[in-house]
């Protein structure tokens, strides 16, 4: 009698332990989660701020200034008909050799 008690009690302590366990996974894959999305919701605030800044510092003369550092970028080619890779890079080249 004493012996089946013995493993009753045994028993029942490792299934609350696995149970405890589990929960105890459950609760640490929960804080991650919320880890991931804290970072996730800073990362979106810093890309909100530099966006901004951005926003604000862009202006046409601002742009007209960077055309000028920059130089004139490469004009679009038409690629309707789709054309073989050779035909819009042979263009390509063409406009930078005359730009120079």
């Amino acid at each position: 009698m004493f012996a089946r008690l013995l493993v009753i009690v045994i028993a029942a302590g490792s299934t609350a332990l696995g149970v405890l366990t589990l929960r105890q996974q459950q609760l640490r894959a929960g804080h991650e989660l919320a880890q991931a999305r804290l970072e996730l919701m800073r990362t979106e605030e810093r890309i909100r701020r530099v966006r901004a800044e951005i926003a604000e510092r862009t202006s046409p003369e601002n742009v007209r200034l960077l055309g000028d550092v920059l130089g004139e970028l490469v004009p679009a080619r038409e690629l309707q008909g789709a054309p073989e890779v050779r035909e819009p890079l042979q263009q390509t080249q063409a406009s930078a050799l005359d730009a120079t």
